[in-house]
């Protein structure tokens, strides 16, 4: 009788080795869980990281289109006082030669 109980939880049993079976998978799902997890925190860890990068460039570029506007508009702005200028020397020129 004795050896009847210990015989569905002997080493061998099919019991035994259903239960072990079932722990190793149970096992293995909590570390393929965990290593997912991982992954998902180093993808999020990059993309967060990308952003910052991309988001650097852009601040970068508008930079670079504000600085070249300004240099535009410093160009239009002496290219009017230079045209303003000539004209005025031109009306000045043309009622110095009727007087």
């Amino acid at each position: 009788m004795h050896a009847a109980v210990d015989a569905p939880f002997s080493a061998r049993s099919p019991s035994f080795l259903f239960c072990c079976r079932q722990r190793e998978l149970r096992d293995e799902d909590r570390r393929y869980r965990e290593y997912l997890r991982q992954l998902r925190e180093e993808q999020q860890r990059r993309e967060k990281e990308l952003e910052t990068i991309c988001d650097s460039e852009v601040e970068k570029m508008w930079d670079r289109r504000v600085r070249q506007w300004k240099i535009e508009k410093t160009a239009r702005q002496k290219l009017l006082d230079e045209v303003l200028a000539s004209r005025r020397q031109q009306i000045q020129q043309k009622r110095m030669s009727r007087s």
